[in-house]
């Protein structure tokens, strides 16, 4: 069992990804140290654990700690993500392959200044079309396009549009259909990625396209997806942190995060809402001043301020994350005015899924 003795050394444990939580635990399972990226203990020799988290995932390695100052570093969380990334469980190089070339070219175009990139790609054999049942439509309900039949179990569309709210809808079956918020900006692709699972709606028999567990990543236009480029992992760690709740983000972390130029969107957003579960208004306020008025207008930055702000903003359009419509309905609730009536917003009372992420309309 390690304990403290005249014989200490300095031990660092470090994890592949900055995001990533991090537990040393001694030989009699005690806890050494926590923290998010890496760890620093002084301590006696012997035989350690280190414990990666990412989400729900996560990984031990046993080591052990000579009569020398030591450095452990831990090989990253192998995550099951519906983004095509290396060093994840759900990795197929060539789905990551296609997602790279189609995410380039133009596919459809239904307006100008954004672009909207829907990767869909399934991992089994009942999985392999993965397209079925999927389009987009306008935020009255015009139909812009419908996911296409693509080889090696996906399919991409890059579809160009005019910056604002859109919605994404799977048929699940016959009268079964729900749908996603997705916000494209100017400048930007939106890049949403999911993978075909059997159905989570009770009652029903179909693999579809699971947009309960779909990734949202954004980049500008014109540098595409690259499987390999470790801001699209980066981004995909942030979403794990704000669906399960894990508080990931320090100081030095929100700096490196906010440094970026420019500003990832839906960094930010994922950033406003983790900071305030961690309840930080230092690193809320440092948000604050680095966020240009297109991204303070987003729905889902605006109702991470609710509460914070002395009058609050009046929504019309839904938000993209479920966390922002509780916040928003919990805001509503005490001020009529936060949801404007008769708004689009309005029109969805009642008619939202209960998710884990991201806000859900089931149609009908």
């Amino acid at each position: 069992m390690s304990r403290l003795s005249s014989e200490q050394v300095a031990l660092t444990v470090r994890a592949a990804d900055s995001l990533t939580e991090v537990f040393l635990v001694d030989s009699g399972f005690q806890l050494v140290a926590a923290g998010v990226g890496s760890v620093e203990a002084k301590v006696a020799p012997g035989l350690y654990k280190a414990r990666f988290r990412v989400g729900q995932v996560q990984t031990d390695s046993l080591f052990e700690a000579a009569g020398t100052d030591t450095a452990f570093d831990g090989k990253p969380v192998q995550f099951a993500s519906p983004v095509p990334l290396p060093q994840t469980i759900t990795w197929r190089q060539a789905q990551g392959t296609a997602a790279q070339q189609l995410a380039q070219a133009v596919s459809v175009r239904q307006g100008s200044g954004s672009q909207l990139f829907l990767f869909l790609r399934g991992l089994s054999e009942e999985a392999a079309q993965p397209w079925l049942g999927v389009s987009l439509h306008a935020l009255d309900g015009t139909l812009l396009t419908k996911a296409a039949q693509g080889a090696d179990a996906c399919c991409g569309l890059n579809i160009e549009l005019d910056p604002g709210l859109y919605r994404l809808r799977v048929e699940e079956e016959p009268g079964e259909v729900y749908e996603m918020f997705v916000t494209t900006l100017a400048g930007w692709q939106t890049q949403v990625f999911a993978l075909a699972e059997k159905s989570w709606l009770p009652g029903v028999d179909a693999v579809r396209a699971a947009l309960p567990e779909a990734a949202v990543l954004m980049t500008e236009i014109g540098k595409g997806f690259d499987p390999a480029n470790p801001a699209a992992r980066q981004t995909e760690l942030l979403r794990l942190a704000l669906m399960h709740n894990r508080k990931v983000l320090n100081a030095a972390e929100v700096k490196k995060l906010l440094a970026a130029e420019p500003l990832n969107p839906m960094n930010a957003v994922y950033i406003a809402h983790i900071l305030r579960r961690q309840e930080d208004e230092v690193l809320t306020a440092e948000l604050a001043k680095r966020l240009g008025s297109t991204l303070s207008e987003l729905p889902d930055m605006q109702a991470a301020w609710l509460g914070r702000l002395e009058q609050p903003p009046s929504f019309v359009l839904p938000p993209m994350l479920n966390s922002s419509w509780q916040l928003l309905n919990e805001a509503a609730s005490k001020e009529k005015a936060v949801i404007v009536p008769g708004s689009f917003c309005d029109q969805l009372q009642g008619k939202v899924l209960n998710t884990a992420l991201w806000l859900l309309h089931r149609l009908g």
